[in-house]
């Protein structure tokens, strides 16, 4: 049996369990308001984790987005406590000063900007044990199925599955940031690779 029926709620407990354990447990503070969903990072195709400033929330509040394509709970896991860090410490410190320290000490590897929790090591144990406490993570990963053009060409095609002569040409940061066009009958397109 699930013990969360949401992948919020799992976050939401996650969220409580990694507060007192690494910023609470070690003398850090959260902020009060931190909410955590799953949703495709705005701007990056390679981001699996988001943090945004409470600035932007109509309610001030932290607001995290771990990327659907992760469904592995000691994954998640890391990439959230990587999240919380931002919001510790400020959104503005990047991956520096303040940020760093807390990755560094919490037992996160890799670069500051991809850090993951190393197998073998006291904190992918504690995630596991934290993974483990909090049941199973109801979610299945999703699979990117559209390859969009190489970063040097800027704009991209798309056919109509149903109709072929009816195309569209977008920018590509656009499908990144929109996702991938409709044809007139509402069908997802299908992207026309350059020869």
């Amino acid at each position: 049996m699930t013990k969360h029926k949401t992948r919020e709620a799992w976050l939401a407990a996650a969220t409580t369990a990694l507060d007192k354990k690494y910023f609470k447990g070690n003398g850090y503070k959260l902020p009060e308001k931190v909410r955590a969903s799953v949703g495709f990072p705005r701007a990056s195709s390679k981001a699996i984790g988001q943090c945004w400033s409470p600035e932007v929330s109509g309610d001030e509040t932290h607001e995290i987005f771990i990327c659907p394509t992760q469904a592995a709970p000691i994954r998640v896991l890391d990439i959230h406590l990587h999240e919380l860090i931002h919001a510790s410490v400020g959104i503005k410190e990047g991956h520096r000063g303040n940020f760093r320290k807390l990755a560094k000490e919490f037992g996160l590897a890799g670069k500051m900007t991809a850090t993951f929790a190393e197998d073998g090591s006291d904190l992918h144990r504690e995630l596991a044990s934290i993974a483990t406490a909090l049941g199973e993570y109801p979610h299945a990963a999703m699979v990117k199925t559209q390859k969009v053009a190489s970063k040097d060409n800027k704009w991209v095609r798309f056919v109509s599955r149903t109709e072929p002569t009816y195309k569209v040409v977008i920018n590509r940061d656009r499908v990144s940031e929109w996702g991938v066009p409709c044809d007139f009958a509402g069908e997802e397109m299908e992207l026309v690779e350059r020869k």
